[in-house]
Protein backbone atom coordinates (compact mmCIF):
# COMPACT_ATOMS: atom_id res chain seq x y z
CA UNK A 1 0.00 0.00 0.00
CA UNK A 2 1.40 3.41 -1.01
CA UNK A 3 2.10 5.65 1.96
CA UNK A 4 0.28 8.94 2.10
CA UNK A 5 2.20 12.20 1.90
CA UNK A 6 1.43 15.18 4.15
CA UNK A 7 3.09 18.60 3.84
CA UNK A 8 3.00 21.22 6.59
CA UNK A 9 3.04 24.65 4.94
CA UNK A 10 4.47 27.24 7.32
CA UNK A 11 6.40 30.49 7.66
CA UNK A 12 8.82 29.73 10.52
CA UNK A 13 10.95 26.59 10.50
CA UNK A 14 11.78 26.37 14.21
CA UNK A 15 8.21 26.46 15.47
CA UNK A 16 6.84 24.30 12.67
CA UNK A 17 9.55 21.64 13.02
CA UNK A 18 8.13 20.90 16.48
CA UNK A 19 4.66 20.53 14.96
CA UNK A 20 6.09 18.21 12.28
CA UNK A 21 7.60 15.98 14.97
CA UNK A 22 4.29 15.95 16.86
CA UNK A 23 2.28 15.03 13.77
CA UNK A 24 4.80 12.36 12.80
CA UNK A 25 4.34 10.73 16.21
CA UNK A 26 0.57 10.76 15.73
CA UNK A 27 0.13 9.87 12.05
CA UNK A 28 3.56 8.50 11.11
CA UNK A 29 2.21 4.96 10.66
CA UNK A 30 -0.06 6.20 7.90
CA UNK A 31 1.78 9.08 6.23
CA UNK A 32 5.13 10.78 5.72
CA UNK A 33 5.14 14.33 7.10
CA UNK A 34 7.43 17.04 5.71
CA UNK A 35 7.80 20.83 5.96
CA UNK A 36 7.38 23.48 3.29
CA UNK A 37 8.65 26.85 4.56
CA UNK A 38 7.08 29.32 2.14
CA UNK A 39 9.54 32.08 3.06
CA UNK A 40 12.54 29.86 2.17
CA UNK A 41 11.39 27.85 -0.83
CA UNK A 42 10.63 28.69 -4.42
CA UNK A 43 7.14 27.21 -4.71
CA UNK A 44 5.94 25.42 -7.82
CA UNK A 45 3.46 22.56 -8.19
CA UNK A 46 2.63 20.98 -4.82
CA UNK A 47 1.65 17.34 -5.23
CA UNK A 48 0.74 15.35 -2.11
CA UNK A 49 -2.31 13.82 -0.40
CA UNK A 50 -2.85 16.62 2.12
CA UNK A 51 -1.44 20.06 2.87
CA UNK A 52 -1.78 21.26 6.46
CA UNK A 53 -1.41 25.05 6.41
CA UNK A 54 -0.25 26.79 9.58
CA UNK A 55 -2.78 29.63 9.05
CA UNK A 56 -5.50 30.92 6.74
CA UNK A 57 -2.99 33.33 5.21
CA UNK A 58 -0.58 30.53 4.32
CA UNK A 59 -3.47 28.46 2.90
CA UNK A 60 -4.43 31.30 0.57
CA UNK A 61 -0.79 31.85 -0.39
CA UNK A 62 -0.09 28.29 -1.53
CA UNK A 63 -3.52 27.39 -2.93
CA UNK A 64 -2.59 28.43 -6.51
CA UNK A 65 0.27 25.92 -6.47
CA UNK A 66 -1.72 22.83 -5.47
CA UNK A 67 -1.75 20.06 -8.05
CA UNK A 68 -5.00 18.28 -8.96
CA UNK A 69 -6.17 16.01 -6.14
CA UNK A 70 -4.19 17.74 -3.37
CA UNK A 71 -6.41 18.71 -0.43
CA UNK A 72 -5.73 21.48 2.07
CA UNK A 73 -6.80 22.19 5.66
CA UNK A 74 -5.81 24.84 8.18
CA UNK A 75 -4.12 23.65 11.37
CA UNK A 76 -5.77 24.50 14.69
CA UNK A 77 -3.40 24.58 17.65
CA UNK A 78 -3.91 24.18 21.38
CA UNK A 79 -1.95 23.83 24.63
CA UNK A 80 -1.32 21.03 27.19
CA UNK A 81 -3.92 20.43 29.88
CA UNK A 82 -1.52 21.07 32.78
CA UNK A 83 -0.59 24.44 31.28
CA UNK A 84 -4.26 25.26 30.82
CA UNK A 85 -4.92 24.46 34.49
CA UNK A 86 -2.07 26.80 35.52
CA UNK A 87 -3.55 29.61 33.45
CA UNK A 88 -7.04 29.08 34.85
CA UNK A 89 -5.61 29.07 38.38
CA UNK A 90 -3.81 32.41 38.05
CA UNK A 91 -4.44 34.53 41.16
CA UNK A 92 -3.40 38.02 42.16
CA UNK A 93 -3.09 39.20 38.57
CA UNK A 94 -5.73 41.01 36.51
CA UNK A 95 -3.62 41.59 33.36
CA UNK A 96 -0.85 39.79 31.50
CA UNK A 97 1.11 40.42 28.32
CA UNK A 98 1.14 37.58 25.78
CA UNK A 99 4.60 37.57 24.23
CA UNK A 100 5.29 36.25 20.74
CA UNK A 101 7.68 36.85 17.87
CA UNK A 102 5.36 39.08 15.78
CA UNK A 103 2.22 41.11 16.33
CA UNK A 104 0.18 38.60 14.30
CA UNK A 105 1.42 35.60 16.29
CA UNK A 106 0.88 37.41 19.60
CA UNK A 107 -2.70 38.25 18.66
CA UNK A 108 -3.22 34.69 17.43
CA UNK A 109 -2.05 33.34 20.81
CA UNK A 110 -4.37 35.73 22.64
CA UNK A 111 -7.29 34.57 20.48
CA UNK A 112 -6.42 30.92 21.17
CA UNK A 113 -6.30 31.44 24.96
CA UNK A 114 -9.62 33.26 24.94
CA UNK A 115 -11.13 30.49 22.78
CA UNK A 116 -9.92 28.00 25.41
CA UNK A 117 -11.92 30.00 27.99
CA UNK A 118 -8.92 31.60 29.72
CA UNK A 119 -10.98 34.66 30.63
CA UNK A 120 -10.01 35.12 34.28
CA UNK A 121 -7.31 37.59 33.22
CA UNK A 122 -7.00 40.35 30.58
CA UNK A 123 -4.57 39.28 27.86
CA UNK A 124 -2.57 41.93 25.96
CA UNK A 125 -0.48 41.06 22.85
CA UNK A 126 3.21 41.99 23.09
CA UNK A 127 5.98 41.61 20.49
CA UNK A 128 9.41 43.08 19.65
CA UNK A 129 8.96 46.71 18.61
CA UNK A 130 5.70 47.09 20.52
CA UNK A 131 5.45 50.83 21.33
CA UNK A 132 3.03 50.63 24.27
CA UNK A 133 4.37 50.82 27.83
CA UNK A 134 3.24 47.84 29.90
CA UNK A 135 5.79 48.22 32.71
CA UNK A 136 2.96 48.19 35.27
CA UNK A 137 2.25 44.54 34.33
CA UNK A 138 4.25 41.85 36.14
CA UNK A 139 2.97 38.65 34.43
CA UNK A 140 3.87 37.38 30.95
CA UNK A 141 2.49 34.38 29.06
CA UNK A 142 4.54 33.08 26.12
CA UNK A 143 4.77 30.03 23.83
CA UNK A 144 8.47 29.36 24.40
CA UNK A 145 9.61 32.89 23.41
CA UNK A 146 11.44 33.58 26.70
CA UNK A 147 14.25 35.59 25.07
CA UNK A 148 11.93 38.44 24.08
CA UNK A 149 10.05 38.78 27.38
CA UNK A 150 10.70 42.36 28.65
CA UNK A 151 12.97 42.66 31.72
CA UNK A 152 10.36 44.28 33.97
CA UNK A 153 8.29 41.08 34.04
CA UNK A 154 8.50 39.29 37.41
CA UNK A 155 6.55 36.12 36.60
CA UNK A 156 6.44 34.08 33.39
CA UNK A 157 4.08 31.27 32.40
CA UNK A 158 5.65 29.41 29.49
CA UNK A 159 2.88 27.52 27.70
CA UNK A 160 5.52 25.81 25.55
CA UNK A 161 5.17 24.92 21.91
CA UNK A 162 1.53 24.67 20.91
CA UNK A 163 0.17 21.35 19.73
CA UNK A 164 -2.37 20.21 17.12
CA UNK A 165 -5.96 20.38 18.33
CA UNK A 166 -7.75 16.98 18.52
CA UNK A 167 -10.38 18.23 16.06
CA UNK A 168 -7.62 18.86 13.52
CA UNK A 169 -6.43 15.28 14.03
CA UNK A 170 -9.95 14.02 13.34
CA UNK A 171 -9.95 15.97 10.07
CA UNK A 172 -6.45 14.79 9.11
CA UNK A 173 -7.25 11.12 9.70
CA UNK A 174 -10.55 11.58 7.85
CA UNK A 175 -8.87 13.20 4.82
CA UNK A 176 -6.26 10.41 4.77
CA UNK A 177 -9.05 7.79 4.93
CA UNK A 178 -7.63 6.48 8.22
CA UNK A 179 -10.44 7.40 10.62
CA UNK A 180 -11.08 3.97 12.14
CA UNK A 181 -11.26 2.35 15.56
CA UNK A 182 -7.48 2.32 16.10
CA UNK A 183 -6.97 5.97 15.15
CA UNK A 184 -10.02 7.04 17.14
CA UNK A 185 -8.42 5.44 20.21
CA UNK A 186 -5.20 7.31 19.40
CA UNK A 187 -7.01 10.65 19.23
CA UNK A 188 -8.68 9.99 22.58
CA UNK A 189 -5.36 9.09 24.19
CA UNK A 190 -3.74 12.23 22.77
CA UNK A 191 -6.69 14.37 23.85
CA UNK A 192 -6.21 13.46 27.50
CA UNK A 193 -3.05 15.57 27.56
CA UNK A 194 -4.24 18.63 25.64
CA UNK A 195 -7.27 20.90 25.85
CA UNK A 196 -9.43 21.19 22.72
CA UNK A 197 -11.04 24.41 21.54
CA UNK A 198 -14.19 22.31 21.08
CA UNK A 199 -15.67 21.98 24.56
CA UNK A 200 -17.45 18.70 23.82
CA UNK A 201 -14.27 17.03 22.59
CA UNK A 202 -12.34 18.53 25.53
CA UNK A 203 -14.65 16.95 28.11
CA UNK A 204 -14.93 13.71 26.18
CA UNK A 205 -11.18 13.11 26.01
CA UNK A 206 -10.71 14.21 29.62
CA UNK A 207 -13.31 11.80 31.02
CA UNK A 208 -12.89 8.78 28.72
CA UNK A 209 -15.29 7.37 26.15
CA UNK A 210 -16.68 4.10 27.44
CA UNK A 211 -20.33 4.80 26.63
CA UNK A 212 -22.25 5.18 23.40
CA UNK A 213 -23.07 8.77 24.32
CA UNK A 214 -19.37 9.61 24.33
CA UNK A 215 -18.86 8.07 20.91
CA UNK A 216 -21.78 10.10 19.66
CA UNK A 217 -20.08 13.22 21.01
CA UNK A 218 -16.98 12.15 19.14
CA UNK A 219 -18.95 11.91 15.90
CA UNK A 220 -20.03 15.52 16.44
CA UNK A 221 -16.42 16.47 15.80
CA UNK A 222 -16.64 15.16 12.22
CA UNK A 223 -17.51 18.18 10.04
CA UNK A 224 -20.06 16.35 7.86
CA UNK A 225 -22.99 13.93 8.18
CA UNK A 226 -21.60 10.80 9.87
CA UNK A 227 -23.34 7.45 10.52
CA UNK A 228 -21.76 4.66 12.59
CA UNK A 229 -23.18 1.31 11.41
CA UNK A 230 -23.04 -2.29 12.66
CA UNK A 231 -22.44 -5.41 10.56
CA UNK A 232 -26.09 -5.40 9.42
CA UNK A 233 -25.70 -1.79 8.27
CA UNK A 234 -28.10 -0.67 10.95
CA UNK A 235 -27.46 2.75 12.46
CA UNK A 236 -25.82 2.58 15.87
CA UNK A 237 -24.91 6.25 16.24
CA UNK A 238 -25.08 9.44 14.19
CA UNK A 239 -24.17 13.09 14.59
CA UNK A 240 -26.46 16.11 14.36
CA UNK A 241 -25.50 16.80 10.72
CA UNK A 242 -26.52 13.22 9.84
CA UNK A 243 -29.84 13.75 11.61
CA UNK A 244 -30.38 16.94 9.64
CA UNK A 245 -29.48 15.12 6.42
CA UNK A 246 -31.95 12.29 7.11
CA UNK A 247 -34.74 14.67 8.05
CA UNK A 248 -35.85 12.31 10.85
CA UNK A 249 -35.67 12.40 14.64
CA UNK A 250 -32.74 10.80 16.44
CA UNK A 251 -34.88 8.09 18.05
CA UNK A 252 -36.54 7.24 14.73
CA UNK A 253 -33.17 6.93 13.01
CA UNK A 254 -31.44 4.61 15.49
CA UNK A 255 -31.40 0.91 14.55
CA UNK A 256 -32.81 1.68 11.09
CA UNK A 257 -31.14 0.00 8.16
CA UNK A 258 -29.23 2.69 6.32
CA UNK A 259 -30.73 1.68 2.97
CA UNK A 260 -34.26 2.01 4.35
CA UNK A 261 -33.45 5.45 5.69
CA UNK A 262 -31.57 6.62 2.57
CA UNK A 263 -32.75 4.48 -0.39
CA UNK A 264 -30.55 6.44 -2.81
CA UNK A 265 -27.49 4.79 -1.23
CA UNK A 266 -28.39 1.53 -2.99
CA UNK A 267 -27.29 3.17 -6.23
CA UNK A 268 -23.92 3.92 -4.61
CA UNK A 269 -22.88 0.68 -2.88
CA UNK A 270 -24.35 -2.62 -1.69
CA UNK A 271 -20.99 -4.27 -0.98
CA UNK A 272 -18.60 -4.14 1.97
CA UNK A 273 -15.89 -2.46 -0.03
CA UNK A 274 -14.55 0.97 0.88
CA UNK A 275 -15.64 3.79 -1.37
CA UNK A 276 -14.48 7.40 -1.48
CA UNK A 277 -16.25 10.54 -2.71
CA UNK A 278 -18.87 8.75 -4.82
CA UNK A 279 -21.63 11.01 -6.12
CA UNK A 280 -25.05 10.70 -4.44
CA UNK A 281 -28.18 12.45 -5.74
CA UNK A 282 -30.89 13.05 -3.15
CA UNK A 283 -33.77 15.49 -3.28
CA UNK A 284 -32.31 17.25 -6.29
CA UNK A 285 -29.03 17.93 -4.48
CA UNK A 286 -25.53 16.51 -4.91
CA UNK A 287 -23.51 14.83 -2.16
CA UNK A 288 -20.24 12.90 -1.96
CA UNK A 289 -20.26 9.60 -0.06
CA UNK A 290 -17.28 7.98 1.68
CA UNK A 291 -17.80 4.58 3.33
CA UNK A 292 -15.08 2.91 5.42
CA UNK A 293 -15.23 -0.60 6.91
CA UNK A 294 -13.20 -1.89 9.84
CA UNK A 295 -13.34 -4.77 12.31
CA UNK A 296 -12.26 -5.48 15.86
CA UNK A 297 -12.19 -9.17 16.63
CA UNK A 298 -15.39 -10.76 15.37
CA UNK A 299 -17.22 -7.43 15.23
CA UNK A 300 -17.62 -5.57 11.98
CA UNK A 301 -18.69 -1.98 11.64
CA UNK A 302 -18.44 0.91 9.23
CA UNK A 303 -18.36 4.68 9.16
CA UNK A 304 -20.44 6.40 6.50
CA UNK A 305 -19.84 10.10 5.86
CA UNK A 306 -21.83 12.26 3.45
CA UNK A 307 -20.43 15.60 2.32
CA UNK A 308 -22.58 18.42 0.99
CA UNK A 309 -21.36 19.07 -2.54
CA UNK A 310 -22.32 22.75 -2.30
CA UNK A 311 -20.29 23.15 0.90
CA UNK A 312 -17.28 21.58 -0.82
CA UNK A 313 -17.71 24.00 -3.71
CA UNK A 314 -17.73 26.95 -1.30
CA UNK A 315 -14.58 25.66 0.42
CA UNK A 316 -12.95 25.24 -2.99
CA UNK A 317 -13.83 28.81 -3.78
CA UNK A 318 -12.28 29.89 -0.46
CA UNK A 319 -8.99 27.96 -0.67
CA UNK A 320 -8.64 26.25 -4.03
CA UNK A 321 -10.34 28.63 -6.39
CA UNK A 322 -7.13 30.59 -6.75
CA UNK A 323 -5.96 27.77 -9.04
CA UNK A 324 -8.46 29.14 -11.53
CA UNK A 325 -7.55 32.76 -10.93
CA UNK A 326 -9.90 33.42 -8.03
CA UNK A 327 -9.37 37.03 -7.00
CA UNK A 328 -9.07 38.49 -3.54
CA UNK A 329 -12.25 40.51 -3.11
CA UNK A 330 -11.06 44.04 -2.37
CA UNK A 331 -13.28 46.46 -4.25
CA UNK A 332 -16.81 47.85 -4.05
CA UNK A 333 -18.37 50.83 -5.79
CA UNK A 334 -17.04 53.15 -3.06
CA UNK A 335 -13.48 52.22 -4.14
CA UNK A 336 -14.02 53.43 -7.71
CA UNK A 337 -12.68 56.98 -7.66
CA UNK A 338 -14.10 59.54 -10.05
CA UNK A 339 -16.70 62.30 -9.92
CA UNK A 340 -17.30 63.08 -13.59
CA UNK A 341 -20.77 62.65 -15.03
CA UNK A 342 -19.59 59.74 -17.16
CA UNK A 343 -18.10 57.93 -14.14
CA UNK A 344 -21.20 58.52 -12.00
CA UNK A 345 -23.41 57.23 -14.84
CA UNK A 346 -21.20 54.15 -15.18
CA UNK A 347 -21.43 53.33 -11.48
CA UNK A 348 -25.20 53.91 -11.38
CA UNK A 349 -25.73 51.68 -14.41
CA UNK A 350 -23.48 48.94 -12.98
CA UNK A 351 -25.30 49.08 -9.63
CA UNK A 352 -28.61 48.49 -11.45
CA UNK A 353 -27.14 45.54 -13.32
CA UNK A 354 -25.89 44.09 -10.02
CA UNK A 355 -29.49 43.53 -8.92
CA UNK A 356 -30.20 41.29 -11.91
CA UNK A 357 -29.10 37.78 -12.90
CA UNK A 358 -28.25 38.79 -16.48
CA UNK A 359 -24.73 38.34 -17.90
CA UNK A 360 -22.88 41.67 -17.92
CA UNK A 361 -20.47 42.73 -20.70
CA UNK A 362 -17.68 45.08 -19.56
CA UNK A 363 -15.60 46.65 -22.33
CA UNK A 364 -12.40 48.68 -22.04
CA UNK A 365 -8.70 48.77 -22.83
CA UNK A 366 -6.19 46.84 -20.73
CA UNK A 367 -5.56 48.52 -17.37
CA UNK A 368 -8.79 50.51 -17.27
CA UNK A 369 -10.20 48.56 -14.31
CA UNK A 370 -12.61 45.99 -15.77
CA UNK A 371 -12.02 43.51 -12.94
CA UNK A 372 -12.38 46.27 -10.34
CA UNK A 373 -15.81 47.04 -11.76
CA UNK A 374 -16.69 43.32 -11.92
CA UNK A 375 -15.81 42.94 -8.23
CA UNK A 376 -17.95 45.94 -7.35
CA UNK A 377 -20.91 44.44 -9.24
CA UNK A 378 -20.39 41.13 -7.41
CA UNK A 379 -20.18 42.85 -4.00
CA UNK A 380 -23.45 44.70 -4.65
CA UNK A 381 -25.33 41.63 -5.93
CA UNK A 382 -27.40 38.89 -4.34
CA UNK A 383 -24.42 36.60 -5.01
CA UNK A 384 -21.95 38.48 -2.82
CA UNK A 385 -21.58 35.54 -0.38
CA UNK A 386 -20.73 33.17 -3.24
CA UNK A 387 -17.35 32.79 -4.97
CA UNK A 388 -15.84 35.39 -7.28
CA UNK A 389 -13.62 33.66 -9.85
CA UNK A 390 -11.59 35.67 -12.34
CA UNK A 391 -10.34 33.69 -15.33
CA UNK A 392 -8.07 34.83 -18.15
CA UNK A 393 -9.42 33.11 -21.26
CA UNK A 394 -6.35 34.01 -23.32
CA UNK A 395 -4.00 32.12 -20.98
CA UNK A 396 -4.78 28.63 -22.36
CA UNK A 397 -5.13 26.91 -25.71
CA UNK A 398 -8.68 26.03 -26.79
CA UNK A 399 -8.25 22.30 -26.01
CA UNK A 400 -7.23 23.03 -22.42
CA UNK A 401 -9.58 25.96 -22.02
CA UNK A 402 -12.63 23.85 -22.78
CA UNK A 403 -11.83 21.32 -20.03
CA UNK A 404 -11.14 24.18 -17.58
CA UNK A 405 -14.45 25.87 -18.35
CA UNK A 406 -16.73 22.85 -18.58
CA UNK A 407 -14.87 20.21 -16.55
CA UNK A 408 -14.48 16.56 -17.46
CA UNK A 409 -15.31 13.05 -16.25
CA UNK A 410 -12.99 10.23 -15.26
CA UNK A 411 -10.84 9.00 -18.18
CA UNK A 412 -11.97 11.75 -20.53
CA UNK A 413 -8.45 12.09 -21.94
CA UNK A 414 -4.88 11.00 -21.29
CA UNK A 415 -3.64 12.53 -18.04
CA UNK A 416 -7.13 13.34 -16.78
CA UNK A 417 -7.67 13.10 -13.04
CA UNK A 418 -9.09 9.75 -11.93
CA UNK A 419 -11.84 11.59 -10.09
CA UNK A 420 -12.68 13.94 -12.95
CA UNK A 421 -12.87 17.66 -12.36
CA UNK A 422 -15.58 20.28 -12.04
CA UNK A 423 -15.45 23.10 -14.56
CA UNK A 424 -15.11 26.76 -13.67
CA UNK A 425 -18.76 27.40 -14.55
CA UNK A 426 -19.76 24.83 -11.93
CA UNK A 427 -17.27 26.11 -9.33
CA UNK A 428 -18.61 29.65 -9.72
CA UNK A 429 -22.19 28.50 -9.17
CA UNK A 430 -23.96 30.81 -6.74
CA UNK A 431 -21.39 33.54 -7.30
CA UNK A 432 -19.76 35.45 -10.16
CA UNK A 433 -17.46 34.30 -12.97
CA UNK A 434 -15.39 37.10 -14.53
CA UNK A 435 -14.07 35.93 -17.91
CA UNK A 436 -11.29 38.28 -19.02
CA UNK A 437 -10.01 38.54 -22.61
CA UNK A 438 -12.97 36.53 -23.90
CA UNK A 439 -12.62 38.13 -27.34
CA UNK A 440 -9.24 36.47 -27.87
CA UNK A 441 -10.47 32.88 -27.96
CA UNK A 442 -11.64 31.03 -31.09
CA UNK A 443 -15.09 31.66 -32.52
CA UNK A 444 -15.87 27.95 -32.12
CA UNK A 445 -15.34 28.10 -28.36
CA UNK A 446 -17.07 31.46 -28.13
CA UNK A 447 -20.15 29.78 -29.61
CA UNK A 448 -20.09 27.15 -26.87
CA UNK A 449 -19.77 29.80 -24.18
CA UNK A 450 -22.61 31.78 -25.76
CA UNK A 451 -24.82 28.68 -25.50
CA UNK A 452 -24.02 28.41 -21.77
CA UNK A 453 -24.84 32.07 -21.23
Amino acid sequence: MTRKKVIIACTRRRVSETIRIQLTELIGEYADVSLLVVSENSISGINCDLVVAISDEVAKWIAPFLMEGTEIIVLNLTIPRDTYDRLKGTEGESRAIVVNHTREFAMETVALLYALDVKNIELIPYYPGCAEDYSDITLAITPNELAIVPPYIKRIIDIGERRPDPLTLIEIFSRLDCLQSETIERIFAYGKNVISVNRGIAELTRNGHGSGLNLRQFLEGIPEAAFFLDEKKEIVLLNSMAQEFSGRSYTYTLQRNIYNLIPELEMVSRTKQDIEDVLLLRGGKKYLVTWRYFSKGALESSLLTIKNFERIRVLYAKYGGEKSGRSELKYSFSDIIGSSKAMEALKNKAARFANTDFPVLIQGESGTGKELLAQAVHQASQRKNGPFIAFNCAALADSLLESELFGYQEGAFTGASKKGRAGIFEMASGGTLFMDEIGDISLNLQAKILRVL
